[in-house]
């Protein structure tokens, strides 16, 4: 299950789902373990886009509350692990948040960066990255 949250840093920001806590717990015991510390700036989520204009943070902020409104939390469920060159996600799966991710990009086409708007959508809980 699931529900929407946004995490912002600084600009950009970073849209994210959050995971029950069964499986936060889980999966960030996991990352903590095997993610370089420095590197490590967010704990266990799943990414639905990478990069969002702070600028647009009311109306992003705005679009997600109606959005969240309108849904309950949905199932996810790991299927596998993907190797990212320098480390391993499990990939989800997830029709429901594909559908959520593509009902948001709908909205925000116009700022999407390269990143969140040509490459294949695969839903994954990173665990380690940018190791050797």
């Amino acid at each position: 299950m699931s529900d929407i949250i946004l995490m912002t840093e600084n600009y950009p920001l970073l849209l994210t789902l959050t995971l029950d806590e069964k499986a936060f717990a889980h999966f960030d015991a996991m990352r903590r373990r095997f993610f370089p510390p420095h590197r490590n700036k967010v704990p266990a989520h799943i990414t639905l886009f990478h990069t969002l204009p702070g600028a647009q943070t009311d109306s992003v902020s705005a679009l997600l509350e109606q959005t969240a409104a309108a849904r309950k939390a949905f199932p996810m469920r790991t299927n596998g692990l993907m190797f990212l060159g320098g480390g391993v996600a499990y990939t989800v799966e997830s029709p429901d948040a594909q559908a959520l991710r593509a009902e948001l990009a709908g909205h925000w086409l116009e700022f999407l960066t390269p990143q969140d708007k040509n490459r294949p959508v695969r839903p994954h809980i990173t665990v380690q990255n940018r190791v050797k």
